[in-house]
């Protein structure tokens, strides 16, 4: 009775031990996959344990709220009315690959400079605080229409560069930070259909700075249904914010700091 008693002890306590392993590791893994920087930055949140920090990084939030609208209504500017007869066309059932760029946008508030450049598919984002809050957002994509009959689930991949440089002053509450997105918009829906985070970037809070540099590629980032007749466009999105004290720098073609892509990759 005494030995079957301690083997269920010892096997519950395996149990509870293979559980909270494996919710650690599941929370790491969502942790390091955020959908997006907006999921990105609720996980911050979360995660902090400064109280100063934790409601800038709350305040930022609120910000960006207000970003992501100024952005969608940045991307759908081109409605599918006003769209050429030359716009490149995707055919439902073959590959297609995109290397330039059609459109762009640009934003911000507070202390920012940002721009967009065409020719290199690149988006430029500087923000700094002094005694502020400050936010800014570029993005550069192509349009396309699909043409077939019905739908087809599509596989999207991307190539590109990033390059941005982030700091603040410790010990105040400041905080900067941001990232780097590729999303999906349907045009004739009037809706974003996909999103995945390609980078995302915050320093020490030791006021130390920090650079964060890739040139990345990244495979199947997302898989979404297309619908022949529908007007899509598939955008690369930086952000960045600073609150109180701090620096975002994506725009600086001295030292190759900005955010560009490549190319493009659908696959059915």
């Amino acid at each position: 009775m005494l030995k079957r008693k301690l083997m269920f002890s010892l096997f519950t306590v395996l149990a509870l031990l293979f559980t909270a392993i494996c919710s650690a590791h599941a929370t790491e893994k969502s942790l390091k996959e955020p959908r997006d920087f907006r999921q990105y930055l609720e996980q911050q949140i979360s995660l902090s344990n400064n109280a100063k920090q934790k409601k800038s990084l709350e305040m930022i939030l609120e910000m960006q709220k207000v970003t992501e609208e100024q952005i969608r209504r940045s991307v759908k500017k081109t409605e599918p009315s006003e769209l050429q007869a030359d716009d490149v066309d995707v055919y439902l059932g073959s590959d297609c690959d995109f290397y330039a760029a059609e459109g762009g946008g640009r934003g911000g508030s507070g202390l920012y400079s940002v721009d967009f450049d065409l020719n290199n598919n690149r988006n430029l984002v500087k923000v700094w605080s002094v005694i502020n809050n400050s936010s800014g957002w570029a993005w550069t994509g192509k349009v396309f229409k699909v043409n077939g009959t019905g739908s087809q689930i599509a596989s999207f991949s991307i190539e590109g560069y990033y390059s941005a440089y982030l700091n603040f002053a410790p010990d105040t509450g400041a905080v900067s930070i941001g990232g780097v997105d590729f999303k999906l918009y349907d045009l004739t829906e009037d809706r974003e259909v996909a999103s995945k985070s390609i980078a995302t970037f915050i320093p020490p809070f030791d006021g130390s700075g920090q650079t964060f540099t890739e040139n990345y590629s990244r495979p199947n980032v997302f898989q979404v249904e297309l619908k022949a007749g529908h007007y899509y466009r598939a955008y690369l999105i930086t952000q960045g914010y600073t609150v109180i004290n701090g620096i975002f720098t994506s725009y600086d073609l001295s030292t190759n700091k900005y955010s560009d892509w490549y190319r493009i990759q659908i696959d059915f």
